[in-house]
């Protein structure tokens, strides 16, 4: 089941101007299209690992571990990897409202 990302996570990705590139490919322009892309690459997390982020994000441990899922994922490129990783720790801090703690 995919559940959509809630539309109120683009006007965060909006409101957090060039700090935003550290969800984002270094060396690409933000704008609008990288706020697109954040969004798509987050949608893309749930489809192909059948997750609702809505749910996962509400608990740290839980979305360290898809984090890992997805970087130790062999059916990804690892520029995928990166982005998926990102929109994952963007969607985090969008509903935690504070950036994903490292793992200890």
């Amino acid at each position: 089941m995919i559940i959509m990302i809630r539309e109120d996570f683009r006007e965060f990705l909006r409101k957090q101007g060039n700090s935003i590139a550290k969800y984002y490919i270094p060396g690409k322009a933000l704008g609008l299209n990288a706020i697109n892309d954040i969004i798509k690459w987050a949608k893309g997390v749930e489809r192909v690992f059948g997750v609702d982020l809505n749910k996962i994000v509400e608990n740290p441990e839980e979305t360290q571990k898809l984090l890992r899922k997805i970087n130790f994922s062999n059916e990804l490129i690892d520029k995928r990897k990166r982005n998926f990783s990102g929109a994952v720790e963007a969607y985090f801090e969008f509903v935690s409202g504070h950036e994903l703690p490292s793992e200890q």
